[in-house]
């Protein structure tokens, strides 16, 4: 946590009064009792699926196990919150309580920071009614202070540490210990959770306002912005069908280049500049020849010629806006040439390196700007370690959604996702906790703005405001713009949100309205206590149907899980990462159902590959379930604990399987690659290498009549290409075919295939043939096959 408590030290608070400090002390104790009422309500801390992912990732670290960077499974959110935890585990063992510690804790500096950027900006009474509102909070957030998801809330407390920080730069002169702290903050953030962007593009932007005449801005940055920007448009040019399309597609791009070539020239870029639309093209087909591909050497000759035209290009006296201009126009046409070859985007970040040399120039000679950047570049380090290691991967969550999608976006916000941050409604409620409850509080917050606007000085009211805007403005153009039904990604908006009303409150006392002053306080108050009441423990317990939830008490389902002495399942994720951290990892899982995330990949190979498994669902799915079982002809036990049903003992072939090669294995596509289905392996496999499409088939064929006992295939761990339908049909002596089992008529049946594995007792039928015809269809996943076996119903192997 010494990255959300650096802010800290950035300028010495103001002197505050024995009873100011009283107050402050107060408001905590509010806060810890708010958050351990929320915590312990109904019996103690219930942790979801995500949070059990974390909790696994502290006893890992904890246990010298792993030392993850991110998130289990994702690109995003730094393991910050896992490798807190993992102290706590450390001092007093894992436990929910203890990972829940962590939130608990940076919520705790959030409401200090949150204090401390109202008493900056407006006042220590400004700041205080600030931080008693973060106290006393709004349902959503009494439960994200809370949630070890990952970093939501310890995002908020680096972010407030970030505008406490930039308060301090902009408008109290702060020197480079301000500015390499706020650096330091910017990226920490961008490792811990990648909406830092929230408080970083507002940041970036009022500080490029407030130096808007510097010519660095002019000359490097902002046309570099464009670049970057102009650089990942190039690169989603898709590929033409033809190639004639290519080849017209590659001939605009060099026309283009050398039209840009000449525009440069007479920009007095060198006369090399007319090379580098033929550098780029070059460089990006070169290790894409059949002669030169998968040659390092190329690679870096390519390169290399690429940074050497761009250094020649923009030399001989060319201004910094010069070298921008070409280094950028350079990088833009690699960019473009990606739909021939990927790694022409590296090729583009290559050719900025005059440009980035430049940049680096101009930094170095301001001493802040210097100090932010390498704060940053400290704050970053766990990411650009993780970038070395992952590459571009970890810039995949920050892209936009379509603009048509915008407006719908910034519609939902206000209709769905403020009513919920104001407190007004649950997250994921579409009700009000009162009737009119929406329209009061936003009507308080608005009634707030007009003094909040005349409070303090101008200037830091408008550098708040900027930020406010700025919340709902990103969140509508990116990604995650859809996902306002449960606002997470809006959390950050706390940061300032509650210094609207606190400081209209302040201007209001202070204009002898202490009345309306102290109502209004009281009136969102009362509107965060009733919320925090009504929120139930539902809230940690996800749906698994339409009226089911997991279960509150997993203890009856472990008890009967090692009294029957099994250790691998096939479960919900909501259940199996709950269940793991429960049981210190002595249960394992492999999802069954939707999601089928593994994040924790070592789990399911170590079950797919067990003798032993049992099923645990919800009853409406365990009903789907045994349907499927029973159509299959299969046999099991079954058992109900915690509000589950276990299926387990399930009923396998023990006859022994038959021999099976290419002489009995055939299939209507990759007829080559049979053979590997029946190898003895689940790591290999036979694969359509299209997506599915009903009509494929795989089949076994035996030299005469044999009375079979079992069909069995499997997945492996090539979970995604289960069946999407199926029909097992079977080849009598008598040529005639008959449908063993068929998803069609079986609806059943479709669920069960989607746990990488089917079983169909054959009943001792006599057959010359088996075949799996696919029935459905996937439009992306192709369809795999990691083992099939079939068993005699006579035991005795047979004999080809």
């Amino acid at each position: 946590m010494p990255g959300a408590t650096g802010a800290v030290f950035l300028a010495k608070p103001a002197p505050m009064s024995r009873h100011h400090r009283l107050a402050l002390l107060a408001i905590f104790t509010a806060a810890i009792a708010v958050r351990l009422f929320v915590l312990f309500r109904g019996g103690g801390p219930i942790l979801d699926a995500d949070e059990a992912v974390v909790g696994l990732m502290a006893r890992h670290i904890a246990g010298g196990r792993a030392f993850p960077l991110y998130y289990y499974g994702q690109n995003y959110l730094g393991a910050l919150e896992a490798w807190c935890a993992a102290a706590v585990f450390a001092v007093v063992g894992p436990s929910a309580t203890a990972l829940r510690a962590v939130p608990f804790a940076f919520s705790l500096v959030a409401l200090f920071l949150v204090y401390r950027l109202g008493e900056r900006c407006y006042g220590v009474r400004a700041g205080l009614l600030a931080a008693l509102l973060f106290a006393v909070p709004p349902s959503g957030l009494a439960i994200w202070s809370l949630k070890a998801r990952g970093g939501f809330i310890e995002l908020v407390a680096i972010g407030t540490g970030v505008l406490v920080a930039a308060e301090s730069l902009f408008f109290r002169g702060g020197d480079r210990r301000t500015a390499f702290a706020l650096g330091a903050l910017l990226g920490l953030g961008w490792w811990v959770n990648q909406q830092i962007l929230y408080y970083a593009l507002p940041v970036a932007a009022w500080a490029a306002l407030r130096n808007r005449d510097d010519p660095m801005l002019g000359d490097l940055l902002v046309p570099g912005g464009v670049v970057l920007l102009l650089v990942g448009y190039a690169a989603a040019i898709p590929r033409p069908d033809s190639a004639n399309g290519r080849l017209a597609l590659a001939a605009a791009l060099l026309g283009l280049g050398t039209a840009g070539s000449a525009w440069l020239h007479r920009r007095s870029a060198a006369r090399a500049v007319w090379a580098l639309p033929f550098v780029a093209a070059v460089a990006a087909i070169a290790d894409d020849l059949p002669f030169l591909h998968a040659r390092p050497g190329v690679e870096l000759a390519s390169m290399g010629g690429v940074v050497l035209a761009a250094s020649v290009a923009a030399s001989r006296g060319i201004d910094a806006q010069g070298i921008t201009l070409v280094c950028g126009t350079l990088a833009v046409w690699l960019a473009a040439f990606r739909w021939w070859n990927p790694s022409a985007t590296v090729y583009a970040a290559v050719a900025l390196v005059p440009w980035l040399l430049a940049v680096g120039r101009a930094v170095r000679e301001r001493p802040r700007l210097l100090a932010a950047v390498v704060g940053m570049t400290l704050g970053a380090a766990p990411f650009l370690v993780g970038l070395a290691l992952r590459g571009g991967r970890l810039l995949e969550v920050v892209r936009g959604t379509p603009i048509t999608r915008v407006p719908a976006n910034v519609f939902g916000f206000v209709s769905e996702s403020l009513p919920m941050l104001v407190g007004a409604r649950p997250f994921w409620g579409d009700v009000d906790f009162l009737p009119g409850l929406s329209l009061l509080v936003v009507a308080l917050y608005g009634a707030a703005i007009p003094p909040f606007l005349r409070s303090g000085t101008r200037e830091r009211t408008a550098f708040l405001g900027c930020f406010l805007a700025a919340v709902p403005a990103i969140f509508a153009a990116s990604a995650f713009g859809w996902f306002r039904s449960e606002p997470r990604y809006l959390l950050p908006i706390y940061s300032v949100l509650f210094v609207v009303p606190a400081a209209a409150a302040d201007r209001w006392a202070r204009e002898g309205r202490r009345a309306m002053a102290a109502a209004s306080i009281a009136a969102l108050l009362a509107v965060h206590l009733y919320g925090s009441a009504q929120s139930s423990r539902a809230s940690d317990l996800l749906l698994l149907s339409a009226t089911e939830r997991v279960s509150a008490d997993h203890r009856e389902l472990i008890r009967f899980l090692e009294e029957k002495r099994i250790r691998h399942v096939y479960t919900s994720y909501w259940i199996g990462y709950r269940l793991a951290f429960e049981t210190a990892e002595r249960v394992v899982f492999a999802p069954f159902g939707q999601p089928a995330t593994e994040r924790i990949p070592s789990y399911g190979r170590e079950v797919r590959r067990a003798e032993r498994v049992a099923y645990v669902f919800a009853p409406t799915l365990a009903r789907i379930v045994t349907a499927s079982l029973d159509a299959l002809g299969v046999g099991y036990a079954r058992r109900t604990a915690s509000g589950y049903e276990v299926i387990y003992d399930l009923e396998r072939p023990s006859a022994p399987f038959l021999a099976l090669g290419p002489r009995e294995l055939g299939a209507s596509v990759s007829a080559a690659e049979i053979p590997l289905a029946a190898d003895g392996s689940i790591d290999t496999r036979w694969a359509t290498h299209s997506p599915q499409a009903p009509g494929t088939w795989v089949e076994v064929r035996l030299r005469s009549p044999q009375a079979l006992a079992w069909l069995s295939a499997t997945q492996g761990d090539f979970t995604m290409d289960y069946p999407r339908g199926l029909r097992v049909m079977l080849e009598t002596p008598e040529r005639t075919w008959q449908v063993v089992a068929d998803s069609e008529t079986t609806p059943a049946l479709r669920f069960w295939l989607q746990g990488g594995r089917l079983d169909v007792d054959l009943a001792g039928r006599r057959a010359l043939a088996l075949r799996l015809v696919l029935t459905g269809r996937d439009d992306t996943f192709d369809w795999s096959i990691a083992e099939l076996a079939v068993s005699a119903a006579q035991a005795g192997e047979w004999t080809r």
